[in-house]
């Protein structure tokens, strides 16, 4: 169907005239639109990651082992269940993790998510031991009450460093709050292959069912600091102690340690490509974290030892190549002024105010430099090179995307994956080199060797790190499919320590002027990054371009409908009459010719001709629409940045008390704003609706004007008379009429939100 390549923007691209067909009218443009989606010819690639992610189990009295998706298992003991309960898993597919929101603070996912539902009752269930049971009917006592668990058996992602362990967390059915599950360590031996590595497990006893996710986390180790002073070892390493003098401080201060690794990869990769901060650093310590949970100041000194780099040792009492940096509030790494005292494998010295700590070993006579290459260093601490890359699937009745993220070394292996199943690819728009770019380029090669060392090695691409965010946004001749779950969110999210990260998704031509142009479409993805906080350089970075152009032949394809067959005309069977033998006879006798014997055919009305031969599946443009206008991702996003009132809309709405609780802890502990616990709480309303049209709108009518927000109520009511989405626009408009969009306990400023 055409190659999807890399392109110039609209402004700049050199393109052959083309020929403009005669636009299409709107009404038919629409009814052709609607017929060709309603289903495809050809079926899309499918994606291995989003098949076999559901499997059930009917264990019976007898119980047993199960298998679920991805190598998990799931063991239910005998008599735990009924003869008709049943347990269904379902794995998250990649591009549906979001539904889940597993985001935790300081920890990262390293297995998929799971989700136990089912009829199964793991609650209590009343039993006597035997051996209890005489004593019980003689004392009419009542029964003892026994807990039914079952195992769930989880594989994961191992950590590589020796200071990170595993967590499992888990949100319990009918709750909204992920906690923490406990959970044992049980490695599955591969009885086909007895010689292979088992496979690493975590083993949760449960007795209730919901969606389990294992996650890895640096290791702490508290110790709490009281008046009296004391000497501390910890147990993360043995050359990290700490003594405290008496009277240091006059209450209790917990201290939880924690020692984070520097790979080698990572110190490598900035020597090369930030030659100039870094490139006088030969050896660096783990980062040594021993902030305490409140910020003070000793009153008195405390004495530190830290671990050398690792095959350093120190003869005398002196090491001018040796320097320890320790991070300040500010963020930025200094020297501390202290005295250093050297033991072979150690260093002491004295502080007023623990923090983060790392001790490193420079060139001779350029320790000076060693505060930027820590900085430097420490930005690129859980981050490898990576890439972003769009495969697009082109059928004659519909048109698919999958947007994936992946380090840069499993490019080749995900670019020929990806074209093996069907897809094509579309590599990122990069801006063309400027004249100051190319004059750089230049100097850097009349360098000397030695000079060169000094200079940073050219990046290309950017750095992934877990959890990195970009909001998707599709403009110019194409748009998101409105069924495509990108409309209620739009995120590309990257897990880094999963197999996968992406997300698919159905697009579109884009009319104009109520009416569609056969012609040669190129739409623009924009991927722009979330959470980077303000260097310029690195949005530039992270920002990125695809320019997808769908040839002429595809659009007429894709609007193309056949005309339907003409009905025969119904054949009217011709009579044939039989002659009478002719027979002599003396006696005249008179016969009565028999009718002749007509086939008898059935008859149809006109509309019942019609309806009988039209296609068995509804036509589309009759089936009503799956929800209204003013209830759409974005109208709701809208709405919660007018209203900003989430915890008492929610009241309003008759939501439970545990989810209005649950969403309001998860916003205090992830720092969110209201208008994004407002939409949340709208989410989860709509999700609930079974009605999604007009009674959902009429219900949300009257939760408004409950609050007092009459202003807001008859805006929304317009809108879904006109059959439009809420727009900042709208609400502008309303205000500038005269209608009041504030109530009377709260006002709002609609400008504000503009």
């Amino acid at each position: 169907m055409g190659t999807f390549v890399c392109g110039d923007p609209p402004e700049t691209a050199e393109e052959e005239p083309q020929k403009k067909r005669k636009p299409t009218k709107s009404s038919k443009v629409m009814k052709r639109e609607i017929i060709s989606n309603v289903t495809t010819s050809k079926e899309h690639p499918v994606l291995p990651g989003d098949t076999n992610l559901r499997s059930s189990c009917t264990p019976g009295k007898s119980g047993g082992t199960f298998r679920l998706p991805f190598g998990a298992k799931v063991v239910v003991p005998e008599g735990a269940c009924t003869k008709r309960e049943f347990i269904t898993c379902k794995v998250a597919a990649p591009g549906q993790r979001w539904q889940h929101h597993p985001s935790f603070p300081g920890e990262h996912l390293t297995s998929e998510i799971f989700t136990l539902t089912g009829n199964i009752k793991l609650q209590q269930s009343k039993s006597v031991p035997p051996e209890r049971r005489r004593s019980v009917r003689r004392q009419s006592s009542p029964s003892f009450i026994r807990k039914r668990t079952i195992l769930l058996i989880l594989p994961y992602s191992p950590p590589t460093d020796k200071f990170l362990e595993l967590n499992v967390k888990g949100i319990w059915k009918d709750e909204v709050t992920w906690t923490d599950v406990g959970f044992m360590l049980k490695p599955l031996v591969n009885f086909q292959d007895p010689d292979a590595a088992p496979t690493p497990c975590v083993e949760l006893e449960l007795d209730r069912l919901g969606t389990f996710v294992v996650t890895f986390k640096h290791k702490t180790d508290p110790y709490v600091m009281t008046p009296n002073g004391g000497l501390y070892h910890s147990r993360l390493n043995r050359n990290l102690t700490i003594r405290f003098p008496k009277k240091a401080v006059d209450t209790p201060i917990t201290f939880d340690m924690k020692i984070i690794s520097i790979p080698e990869d990572r110190l490598t990769f900035s020597r090369e490509y930030f030659a100039k901060d870094c490139g006088d650093l030969l050896m660096v310590t783990e980062f040594i974290d021993l902030a305490p949970d409140v910020e003070c100041d000793f009153r008195r000194f405390a004495t530190i030892k830290l671990p050398l780099p690792a095959g350093v040792e120190v003869e005398g009492d002196t090491a001018d190549d040796i320097v320890v940096l320790h991070k300040v509030p500010g963020g930025s790494w200094e020297w501390v002024e202290s005295r250093y005292k050297f033991t072979r494998q150690s260093v002491t010295f004295d502080v007023k105010n623990p923090s983060k700590f790392c001790v490193v070993k420079s060139k001779p006579d350029r320790h000076k430099k060693m505060q930027d290459a820590v900085r430097v260093l420490e930005q690129r601490m859980g981050k490898e090179k990576g890439e972003i890359c769009l495969f697009v699937s082109i059928k004659p009745k519909s048109w698919m995307a999958v947007l994936e993220v992946y380090p840069e070394d499993q490019s080749e292996e995900k670019i020929n994956t990806r074209r093996q199943q069907g897809f094509e690819v579309v590599t990122k728009w990069e801006l063309p080199l400027t004249e100051s770019q190319i004059a750089r380029e230049a100097h850097f090669r009349r360098l000397p060797p030695g000079a060169r060392d000094y200079h940073p090695k050219k990046m290309d691409g950017f750095e992934l790190c877990d959890g990195l965010t970009w909001k998707v946004n599709l403009t110019d001749d194409l748009q998101f499919d409105p069924d495509s779950d990108l409309m209620d969110n739009s995120e590309l999210q990257c897990f880094r320590y999963l197999k996968e990260s992406y997300r698919t998704f159905f697009f579109e031509p884009v009319a104009f002027n109520g009416a569609y142009d056969e012609r040669k479409l190129r739409g623009t993805l924009v991927l722009n990054p979330e959470g980077v906080g303000d260097d310029p350089q690195t949005k530039e970075q992270l920002t990125m371009t695809f320019y997808i152009d769908i040839p002429e032949e595809a659009v007429i394809e894709y609007l193309f409908v056949p005309e339907p067959e003409p009905e025969p005309e119904p054949v009217k069977p011709k009579p044939t009459y039989d002659l009478p033998s002719l027979i002599t006879s003396t006696e005249p006798k008179s016969v009565a010719r028999p009718k002749p014997a007509l086939e008898r055919q059935r008859t149809f009305s006109a509309t019942a001709m019609e309806r009988l031969t039209q296609p068995s599946r509804a036509k589309m443009h009759n089936m009503p629409e799956k929800e209204a206008k003013v209830l759409t991702g974005k109208s709701l996003m809208t709405l919660a940045k007018v209203v900003n009132e989430g915890l008492t809309l929610a009241v309003h709405l008759d939501l439970p008390e545990s989810t209005i609780t649950g969403i309001g802890f998860d916003a205090l502990s992830n720092g969110r704003s209201m208008s994004d616990v407002c939409y949340k709480i709208l989410l989860y309303w709509k999700r609930t609706r079974k009605d999604k049209r007009d009674g959902a709108v009429q219900h949300l009518l009257d939760a408004l004007r409950n609050m007092g927000k009459h202003g807001v109520a008859d805006v929304i009511e317009e809108r879904h008379r006109e059959n439009r989405e809420l727009t900042f626009d709208c609400f502008m408009s309303a205000a500038v009429a005269g209608v009041d969009l504030s109530s009377a306990e709260a006002g709002m400023d609609v400008s504000s939100c503009v």
